[in-house]
């Protein structure tokens, strides 16, 4: 009897450690991806990596980063109405 209360505890543990492991993995994926984007020098490619991280991580915590610099990009190279698009 004690064996199984054990057993149960030992199987709802490890079952919400693994469960907390593909959470964090899930949150470094995005993270490495705006990192990536972020670093990039050419800013028609750092605006294409910025776009495909907002469409693949819609979710993400550094959405607003991602369309921050987006914003600032465009209104740098003076394209207001392409930048107030991202600023909304």
């Amino acid at each position: 009897m004690i064996f199984r209360a054990v057993i149960k505890k030992t199987f709802i543990i490890f079952f919400f450690i693994t469960l907390l492991t593909g959470v964090l993995r899930a949150q470094s994926a995005d993270e490495d991806v705006y990192q990536k984007a972020e670093s990039l020098q050419d800013n028609t490619r750092k605006i294409e990596a910025l776009k495909n991280f907002i469409s693949s991580y819609p979710e993400s915590q550094r959405k607003a980063d991602a369309l921050l610099t987006l914003f600032s990009i465009y209104l740098d190279d003076n394209k207001t109405d392409t930048a107030l698009i991202f600023a909304d």
